[in-house]
């Protein structure tokens, strides 16, 4: 029983991965192609701004924690999933309870997102790129 628990635990984990981190961005991609990871990486600076670092660092570490860890990485990892479940349970009760937005996001500033990658410039390795 326990494993067959487990496997539908990772299943389901796979399945939310797979959706957010590579079909709702193929919705959102403007070019059949994605991004180079430069211009990910810039436009991630652009939205955090100085916590962009500081953000990735945390990342970095916590990714090594959780492999070299052990048990209290693994119980942080699980405390945070938690929480997030939490957090897409209450997104998912307003969105019930107050129905779509009228204005869909993209549609209320029109062009902003193209203009503010357009005015964007990236400099890496001596490079510039727009």
């Amino acid at each position: 029983m326990f494993h067959r628990g487990l496997f539908l635990y990772a299943f389901g984990q796979s399945l939310h991965f797979a959706v957010w981190l590579r079909l709702m961005p193929e919705v959102d991609r403007p070019a059949r192609v994605p991004k180079p990871l430069r211009r990910a990486l810039a436009e991630f600076r652009m939205d955090f701004g100085r916590w962009a670092w500081p953000l990735l660092a945390v990342a970095a570490v916590s990714v090594v924690l959780l492999f070299a860890g052990g048990g209290p990485a693994r119980e942080a990892y699980f405390a945070l999933t938690y929480f997030h479940v939490g957090l897409e349970a209450a997104a998912l009760a307003r969105r019930a309870a107050v129905g779509p937005s009228p204005v869909p996001i993209a549609e209320a500033a029109p062009g902003s997102r193209q203009r503010a990658r357009a005015n964007a410039r990236i400099i890496a390795g001596g490079n510039v790129c727009a």
